[in-house]
C-alpha cells in the first residue's frame, strides 16, 4: 500500500505514460510532419495540466474511507485521468438557475 507523497508520484507517472504513448506515434515522423495541434504550447501546456490532475485524482481517490492503493493503481488512474474526469462531469445533474425577472 502507498499513500500521500508515493501516490502523486504514481500518478504523474500514470500521467506522462499516457501522454507519452499518444505521442509516440508519431515517432517515426519529422517534428514538422506531425499534426499543428501536437505543435502548439496550448497542447503541451494543457497535457502538463491532466498529468498534475492525474496525480490529484489519485490522491483524492486513495484518501477515501476503506480505499487501499498500490503503485498500479495509482498510476491506472493517472492514466485515466482525462477519461474519468470527461465522465464525471458528463454524468453530472443539470443545474437549475431560475429565472430572473
Amino acid at each position: 500500500m502507498v499513500s500521500g507523497g508515493w501516490v502523486f508520484f504514481w500518478g504523474l507517472v500514470g500521467g506522462v505514460l499516457a501522454e507519452f504513448l499518444s505521442i509516440s506515434k508519431h515517432r517515426g515522423e519529422a517534428v514538422r510532419d506531425w499534426p499543428a495541434k501536437v505543435r502548439l504550447p496550448s497542447y503541451w501546456v494543457f497535457g502538463v495540466l491532466w498529468v498534475l490532475v492525474g496525480g490529484l485524482l489519485a490522491v483524492l481517490l486513495s484518501s477515501m474511507e476503506g480505499v487501499r492503493f498500490n503503485e498500479l493503481v495509482a498510476v491506472n488512474i493517472g492514466a485515466s485521468a482525462p477519461l474519468l474526469v470527461e465522465r464525471l462531469i458528463a454524468k453530472a445533474p443539470p443545474i437549475d438557475l431560475g429565472k430572473v425577472d
